[in-house]
């Protein structure tokens, strides 16, 4: 950042409580916390500093004694005069305080201490001495747009405090940095009493209408980190996409480790990580979208997402919505720990609370929720008969929330990244396909009962659901073929719908997968159940197996679903005379496409960008599916749909 030529002192305001971000600020001040392991006052200060600031006033209220030692360690002890506020004064008062340091010079310069910006404070302080005017207000597009600034700069109103809306005006939002002149003083009150810097400048305009003038410079990044979800998207917007362009951050790239903290090799951070000093990440732990302050710990095998860990306490980045919630009502926050559960393709929120060595999952959805009633109704059934899904504890209709049996973090996915031998690996999917047709048969004839809940049924036209999303997501969305060259595929969509269609209906999970099957206890178990309907035969297992998520060898995958066909046939001879051979490889097909397109959408409309990684393999089993299908006796022909996926 470029310095100026002229000269003059900053004051920052250090004297806020920080109420927003309670419970942070009950053991840190404001001005103190960390970004990316360095302190908001030290971020600001350094900025002023470099933009050619001599010296700095800082007032104090809140934690007085936190603030002081920092400066006192700083670089900035021999250039700060701190004024301690007994009781706080307020944006005006605080100055009004400090009125001695801060008219050393013709002008002076007002920075929050809890604003990140990369503005230009050089280029500002220049505009600010070439205009002429007594104040220059720095203002952004924001959240809170109240000044009212026409296009030669000029600021006619505040708070509609004036009523002045000259012609082509605009409202923009003060971003909490402005120079002024000392002048300011003659329209604040003399002593320092409790008061807003806003209203001598509302006193200024009236006086002297041409005053006040705005600076406004463009493509920066600004944000008042005032709440949790701004801390947080702070870091995201620093680690993950270098939005912010201080000198200090431009090193960093999704983690932000400090020299003296230690991470397990064992570990896995994926999203944001900020790691203060001496803080431990231990073995196998999995961290996501974290902070770490000074010396705080994750324990081994410790899953944690969206958080804030101190050495004190975890603070999630939703604390504040998630206590408003009825179904935690009676839940003492102070004793519970809060963390996000890795979210995947599904726009529910799932959350772990964690109490006295217990822990539970909590779920929120919305009213745009088509299967919460279904996750309700078909869980609480499924938790009679003692099938592998969660027990169901509590639920609010209202809120769309519901807590259940927390079923840990191993799921089929990360086991098998600790699985080497192909023996365990057979044995673990053997396991896992055994427990499907235990599902599968014995919910077939309980949602039979009259007292089960009614279920949907996987149809001609729900099967053509799949495909045609397959089309728009797929193949007019990520591989842009043309809408008329999709619809040519139709009549043998059509065919392939008709043909799944006469397979056996058994009971199916419908998303079966390894992010969705869990080890829990010695057990497997299953998730995202609320899909679940009466469907075709094949659908489950061929999920299964042509899981894009893995990739499984064509000797694996036959041997998983021979063994499949072995076990229904052993369980129920009834499945002998089926051709199961025709039943997988068409299931197969429907399911490829609907993965396909669910990837596409995922990826391209809903921004998780990582979903589009998995489409290659989705292709790959799509061309061998066709290819088994040409290979086989089955009756259904698809000679449109193999040449233009052998095209792709």
């Amino acid at each position: 950042m470029k310095t100026t030529q002229y000269k003059l002192n900053a004051m920052v305001l250090a004297a806020g409580l920080g109420t927003r971000l309670r419970p942070l600020t009950d053991i840190i001040p404001k001005p103190l916390i960390p970004v990316c392991n360095r302190p908001m006052l030290e971020i600001v200060m350094s900025n002023l500093l470099d933009a050619g600031i001599a010296g700095f006033a800082v007032n104090t209220h809140y934690l007085p004694e936190m603030v002081n030692d920092f400066i006192n360690r700083s670089r900035f002890k021999e250039v700060t005069e701190i004024f301690y506020e007994p009781e706080i004064l307020g944006t005006g008062g605080g100055p009004v305080n400090a009125r001695k340091m801060l008219s050393k010079n013709e002008f002076f310069i007002i920075h929050n201490s809890d604003i990140l910006t990369d503005m230009n404070l050089a280029a500002l302080i220049a505009h600010h001495f070439k205009s002429g005017r007594k104040i220059t207000m720095a203002l952004v597009d924001g959240p809170e747009n109240r000044v009212r600034v026409t296009p030669d700069g000029g600021i006619h109103d505040i708070l509609s405090s004036l009523g002045r809306n000259p012609e082509g005006s605009r409202l923009m939002t003060y971003s909490g940095v402005m120079v002024l002149s000392r002048d300011i003083f003659k329209y604040l009150p003399s002593t320092a009493v409790n008061c807003s810097i806003i209203r001598g400048i509302l006193e200024m305009m009236k006086a002297e209408p041409d005053a006040v003038g705005a600076y406004i410079e463009k493509g920066i990044y600004w944000n008042d980190l005032g709440t949790l979800e701004q801390y947080f998207a702070a870091h995201k917007d620093i680690l993950e996409f270098n939005r912010v362009r201080l000198p200090c951050f431009q090193p960093l790239h999704r983690q932000c480790i400090d020299k003296e903290a230690e991470v397990s090799p064992s570990a896995e951070l994926s999203g944001f990580c900020a790691t203060g000093r001496k803080s431990r990440i231990h073995d196998h732990a999995m961290v996501m979208n974290c902070i770490l302050f000074d010396g705080a710990e994750v324990q081994a095998g410790d899953f944690r997402c969206n958080e804030i860990i101190t050495p004190q306490m975890s603070i999630h980045r939703n604390i504040h919505e998630l206590k408003r919630l009825q179904i935690l009502t009676g839940e003492d926050f102070n004793r519970i720990r809060l963390t996000s559960l890795r979210e995947q393709g599904s726009l529910r929120g799932f959350y772990r609370i964690t109490s006295h060595h217990k822990a539970r999952v909590l779920m929120l959805s919305d009213g745009m929720d088509q299967d919460f009633d279904r996750f309700i109704y078909i869980g609480k059934f499924l938790s009679r008969f003692n099938f592998p899904t969660p027990e169901i504890y509590a639920f609010e209709p209202e809120e769309f929330s519901v807590l259940m049996e927390d079923l840990g973090n191993e799921t089929v996915f990360r086991r098998l990244q600790h699985l080497k031998e192909p023996q365990d690996i057979d044995k673990l999917y053997e396991e896992i396909i055994d427990t499907l047709l235990d599902f599968q048969l014995r919910g077939t004839a309980l949602f039979k009962r009259s007292d089960a809940p009614i279920l949907r049924t996987f149809d001609r036209s729900y099967l053509r659901w799949e495909t045609q999303y397959f089309s728009k997501q797929y193949l007019e969305g990520y591989c842009h073929i043309s809408p008329d060259e999709c619809n040519t595929l139709n009549p043998e969509f059509d065919l392939l719908a008709a043909h799944v269609e006469k397979q056996p209906k058994i009971y199916m999970h419908r998303d079966f997968q390894s992010q969705n099957i869990m080890v829990h206890d010695g057990r497997i178990r299953f998730v995202d159940f609320q899909g679940s309907r009466i469907g075709p035969l094949g659908y489950d297992i061929m999920s299964l197996v042509n899981d894009c998520y893995i990739h499984f060898d064509r000797k694996r995958r036959h041997h998983l679903t021979d063994y499949y066909c072995s076990r229904l046939k052993e369980m129920d001879a009834a499945y002998s005379a089926i051709d199961l051979e025709d039943c997988l490889i068409t299931a197969g097909l429907q399911r490829n496409m609907q993965a396909l397109g669910a990837y596409g959408f995922l990826g391209l409309n809903q921004g998780k960008k990582q979903y589009l990684d998995f489409i290659p393999r989705g292709l790959e089993l799509l061309k061998e599916g066709i290819r088994n299908l040409q290979k086989s006796k089955s009756p259904l022909h698809l000679p449109c749909l193999s040449e233009l996926v052998e095209r792709l």
